[in-house]
């Protein structure tokens, strides 16, 4: 061993044992340890080397050694799935009922744990679980169930917006007052589908003659605005009037409102025409 002369400032190595002869900092002594022959150097890097290679034998041997009872052995990545969703993971639920829906070894089983993410607003578990309600997969068919799921995951899912056009469109075809109704608001409000007043008119219009009230107040902006057709102001205050008959309240407000806004003329014939359609349909009601 050896001291040497180092400054305690600026760290160089210096042989004045006073000063730093750089900074003029307070110098202090290190002691330095001398460097092994190389005899002794073989030496240590030949037990250093054989320590290591006992080392890597012994990592080789304990990772050779299995444990032969099953209750040891590493978890799939279904049973992982499964644990961590049913500590109620919504991640975890739709993660494995997409597991199940891909081996189509049971599709009940898919339904049941997207239903489960489902009911916690997970988006993508909602369109799955509506579009196996629209398909029968997994589950009985319901139309109105499919609807239902479909519907929570249409705000933030175009697929599910489309699908809920073709469900719309299956039951206005059909004569079904509610389905023509969605579906116009579809093509309105470009849901899932291009936007389209024409078309959107055309469907509000035939749920509207079936009495539905949402429908004849939307169509009633349509014609007060001439969106998707003609402006006409009468034919929009007859929507109005006939949806307030129905006890819609907000209705009898905007009648209030929207004549205000109308000629006695234009109001007259608004009138004229609800009586007329009130008249035809009891007609057609007594046949």
């Amino acid at each position: 061993m050896s001291l040497a002369n180092f400054c305690r400032h600026c760290g160089s190595r210096t042989n004045s044992g006073t000063a730093c002869e750089q900074c003029g900092a307070e110098i202090v002594g290190i002691i330095l340890r001398k460097k092994p022959s190389n005899k002794r150097m073989s030496l240590t890097v030949a037990v250093g080397l054989l320590m290591f290679g006992l080392c890597i034998t012994a990592i080789g041997i304990r990772q050779a050694r299995k444990p032969q009872d099953t209750q040891f052995r590493q978890a799939s990545p279904v049973d992982e799935l499964r644990a961590e969703a049913e500590k109620g993971s919504a991640h975890a639920q739709f993660r494995l009922g997409c597991q199940f829906y891909r081996d189509e070894v049971n599709l009940a089983e898919a339904a049941k744990w997207f239903r489960k993410a489902a009911e916690q607003g997970y988006e993508s578990a909602q369109f799955n679980l509506g579009l196996m309600y629209s398909q029968g997969r997994g589950v009985t068919k319901d139309q109105v169930e499919a609807v239902k799921w479909l519907r929570k995951a249409a705000p933030r899912n175009y697929e599910a917006q489309r699908v809920l056009v073709d469900l719309y469109r299956e039951a206005a075809e059909r004569g079904d007052a509610t389905g023509q109704y969605n579906l116009g608001n579809c093509y309105r409000q470009g849901h899932g589908v291009k936007v389209d007043y024409v078309e959107a008119v055309k469907w509000l219009g035939k749920a509207a003659e079936q009495h539905n009230t949402s429908a004849q107040l939307i169509l009633s902006a349509c014609y007060f605005t001439g969106q998707g057709v003609e402006k006409d102001e009468a034919e929009a205050y007859k929507w109005l009037l006939l949806a307030s008959a129905q006890g819609d309240q907000n209705a009898g407000k905007w009648v209030r409102d929207l004549a205000g806004k109308m000629t006695p003329e234009k109001v007259a014939e608004g009138k004229k025409l609800a009586h007329a359609f009130e008249a035809r349909n009891a007609r057609s009601e007594g046949k």
